[in-house]
Parts: C-alpha cells; sequence; structure tokens
C-alpha cells in the first residue's frame, strides 16, 4: 500500500482517483521532473502548476502527489484547462475524490491570450501538458495552436520553472520552441499505448531570461531524435 499524507509519503493513492486518464506512471514521471528544481530552491509559501489542456487531471494530481513528497510548504495551486466539458466534468470528480479543490479546474481554451489571466507573469512553478495530437485531437495539433501553447508557458512561468512536455509531433515542437525562452533539460521518445508501440516526444525545458534563450538547440535536439 502506498503512504499517505505529508512530506515523505503520498497525498493520496491513485486508488482514489475514479477514472484517471492518461498512464498514471507517466504522469508521475513527468511531475518529478517538473518539480526537481524546487529541491535546490528556498521553500516557498506558494507554488503554481498549470495544466492547459488538463483531460481528466491526471498530471495535475501527479504534480499534487510530487509536490507532496518534495517540499513541506503547501500544495501547489492546480490550474486546468480544457475545451471538452465532459473532460473537466471527470477531472472535478477526480479532485473531488481525492480532496483536492477544483476551483481553479475550468472549461476554456488556453490558446486564447486571456484565458489563464488570473495566472500572474512569471509566478507558475512548472507547465505540464500532453499537447494535443492524434485524429481526435487533429484540430487541435497545429502549428498555430503550439505556439500559443508555448508562448503561455512563457508568459506565466517564472526564471528557472518547468515546461514538460509530451507529443508526437516533434515537428511542431520543434517549430514552437525555436525563437522562446528556452534551456533544453532533457529529450526523451517514450512509448504509449498498447505494447507502448504509439511513440511520442518527451520535452523538458527549463525558463530562461528572454535574451538567454536557446530555443534552437532545443529544436536540433527534438529533429535530431526522429531521424
Amino acid at each position: 500500500p502506498e503512504p499517505v499524507g505529508g512530506v515523505h509519503g503520498v497525498l493520496f493513492p491513485w486508488r482514489l482517483v475514479p477514472r484517471p486518464g492518461m498512464e498514471k506512471q507517466l504522469a508521475g514521471a513527468m511531475a518529478l521532473l517538473a518539480a526537481e528544481h524546487v529541491r535546490s530552491q528556498e521553500e516557498s509559501d506558494s507554488y503554481v502548476v498549470v495544466d492547459p489542456t488538463c483531460g481528466m487531471g491526471t498530471l495535475l494530481l501527479a504534480a499534487a502527489r510530487v509536490w507532496s513528497q518534495m517540499t513541506s510548504g503547501p500544495l501547489p495551486r492546480l490550474v486546468g484547462r480544457d475545451l471538452d466539458e465532459k473532460q473537466v466534468e471527470r477531472c472535478c470528480t477526480n479532485f473531488e475524490a481525492c480532496g483536492l479543490d477544483v476551483s481553479d479546474i475550468r472549461i476554456g481554451d488556453a490558446r486564447q491570450p486571456n484565458e489563464l489571466a488570473d495566472v500572474t507573469d512569471g509566478s507558475a512553478d512548472a507547465v505540464l501538458c500532453d499537447m494535443p495530437c492524434g485524429e481526435i485531437y487533429k484540430a487541435s495539433a497545429d502549428a498555430a495552436s503550439y505556439d500559443a501553447l508555448l508562448a503561455m508557458a512563457a508568459r506565466v512561468l517564472k526564471l528557472g520553472g518547468r515546461c514538460v512536455l509530451l507529443s508526437t509531433r516533434r515537428t511542431l515542437l520543434a517549430g514552437s520552441t525555436t525563437a522562446g525562452p528556452w534551456r533544453l533539460v532533457a529529450a526523451w521518445s517514450v512509448g504509449r499505448g498498447e505494447g507502448n508501440l504509439r511513440e511520442s516526444q518527451l520535452l523538458v525545458l527549463e525558463r530562461t531570461r528572454d535574451s538567454e534563450g536557446r530555443g534552437d538547440e532545443v529544436a536540433e535536439a527534438l529533429l535530431r531524435n526522429q531521424r
């Protein structure tokens, strides 16, 4: 059984989540990669984690679990948006089952500049996102959408904050990061779906000062992995 509660234990076991969406182990790995920089910083009295395409909230749930293990401070403010009303309802159900605040989980299009206006510029510690890709989300898996989501991440993240992304669309990721304020932390190929046959790119970025971005190196690494 999983330990429950506070530092050195998880806040809640996954078995409490009625309908987890994406793979829980993968979500946990992404949340850990997003949070690891917090270890080297002074303890904060507030943290913010954003998922602009939250679906059923698995990435945000994973972030809550990771933060409860890595810090003695409060749980992060968990901010989620999704275009699908049913997904948002499921996300709220999952949150409520785990005793988490649902006030920042809403229907909305995070590609729109004002959708996350209540998240102050430079205030977020992490942005986690399973980016739109595949046939189901074909309408949102385009260059304009990826550019808008990365621009949102650059706006809300504090210096040194982490942006952890997952997508099958390497070329779109490369194009959306080229001119951005990003430093490459890691880029890996991961298998998803039955038999791990659906290959996705896991990308970990650090928010730099606008003048210090190395987005071209991020793009080069992504396209090199594709060859």
